[in-house]
């Protein structure tokens, strides 16, 4: 799969951290096919990470994630599986655990961890079809 999704989280944005992070993706041999920004409201939310609606946490990622805007990245890498690169690039959830030379090694905590990747093909099209399809802006 030479595609992949992320979206760049509030924390990313208020920090103003899009364009180091853009330009992390960019130098790890990706491109950018598609960007928007957003204010994601709960729906969208509970759509992208509809696995996570019953934890105990939810309720306050979810105001967290609708807080400010976020940037929905498409991104295109021609020599590797862009889904499994871009995930090892992101790094861990938490970002105490994350390698140095990760993105989310910028982040403060598990909520505030800069950036979001799909996980595997099925969450990249799903994602994709609802940001760049269904979802009216």
């Amino acid at each position: 799969m030479k595609y992949s999704l992320a979206i760049l989280k509030p924390d990313c944005l208020q920090r103003r951290l899009s364009e180091k992070i853009i330009g992390v993706i960019k130098n790890n041999g990706f491109q950018i096919i598609f960007m928007k920004q957003l204010r994601l409201n709960k729906n969208d939310v509970e759509y992208v990470y509809a696995d996570c609606l019953l934890e105990e946490w939810f309720a306050l990622f979810a105001e967290f994630m609708t807080s400010s805007d976020s940037l929905i990245l498409v991104v295109k890498h021609e020599e590797s599986d862009a889904i499994a690169k871009l995930n090892e690039l992101v790094g861990p959830t938490d970002p105490q655990k994350a390698d140095y030379s990760s993105i989310r090694s910028m982040g403060e905590n598990i909520r505030r961890n800069l950036i979001h990747s799909a996980k595997d093909e099925k969450s990249f099209w799903r994602e994709f079809i609802y940001f760049f399809g269904h979802r009216k802006n």
